[in-house]
């Protein structure tokens, strides 16, 4: 184990797994290839799809909610005409009595 005033290291131990695959992944490939017409697609439609199922989900989720305030409305309206006419009632039996 490196400590920290001896400084970093930027590989694992020669004996480490992670050291034989990167060497092995760096006798591979020595330098990084540019993006070629066909990786530039691919990236572009994973966005397009991606964006799109997302704005499919936030839209659900709105219906959702919308549904659920006006459910919510027409129960708080419903209980406001309840009370209302339980009061109403009651002055009705006052002014009978």
């Amino acid at each position: 184990m490196v400590l920290p005033e001896q400084g970093y290291r930027l590989l694992p131990p020669r004996g480490h797994f992670v050291y034989k695959l990167f060497c092995l992944q760096a006798t591979r490939s020595q330098e990084i290839q540019p993006m070629d017409r066909w990786d530039l697609l691919l990236i572009g439609i994973a966005g397009y799809v991606a964006v799109m199922a997302l704005v499919r989900l936030m839209a659900g989720r709105r219906n959702k909610v919308i549904e659920q305030f006006h459910q919510d409305a027409k129960r708080q309206a419903a209980t406001q005409a309840n009370k209302k006419s339980k009061t109403n009632d009651k002055q009705a039996d006052q002014d009978v009595a």
